[in-house]
């Protein structure tokens, strides 16, 4: 898509297109995967493992944006946070498209982590877990692992 002029700020456009882009396709895809899993449908998790492949491109083309964003704006410093969260998310990515490739193979007879119970969401403060339906919120930043700590 064309857009006019951007006043100076095709960097930071571009950059939130990749964001949107990734995020779009990442949204509902592990619930598709475990829907495609639990219902024994290899061909479409064979489908799956394209979009995880082209999913992972887009990750690392948001990190690219990411980097070059960064760098021009601010000190070389801080980048860090965002290189381990960009990268931990290609590599998660890699090995599910790993686990998916050996079960559809059959080098893996099953995939427990597709198996196990859903956690649902609830923002901080959330009231409503129980046994049958806990609750997953949020994390805090100070427990991140970061490289410059």
């Amino acid at each position: 898509m064309q857009l006019g002029d951007q006043g100076g700020l095709e960097h930071l456009f571009a950059y939130q297109r990749q964001l949107v882009r990734a995020l779009c396709i990442k949204s509902d895809l592990g619930v598709r995967i475990t829907d495609a899993y639990r219902g024994g449908d290899t061909a479409a998790l064979a489908c799956l493992v394209e979009e995880l492949r082209g999913l992972r491109g887009d990750y690392v083309s948001l990190k690219r944006h990411a980097m070059g964003l960064w760098h021009r704006d601010n000190k070389a410093f801080g980048f860090d946070s965002y290189d381990l969260r960009l990268g931990g998310a290609v590599s998660r990515i890699d090995t599910a498209i790993a686990r998916l490739e050996a079960f559809i193979s059959g080098q893996a007879g099953r995939l427990e982590e597709l198996e196990a119970k859903r956690l649902f969401y609830a923002p901080a403060g959330s009231r409503g877990a129980t046994a049958e339906a806990p609750l997953m919120g949020e994390t805090l930043s100070a427990k991140i692992i970061k490289a410059s700590i």
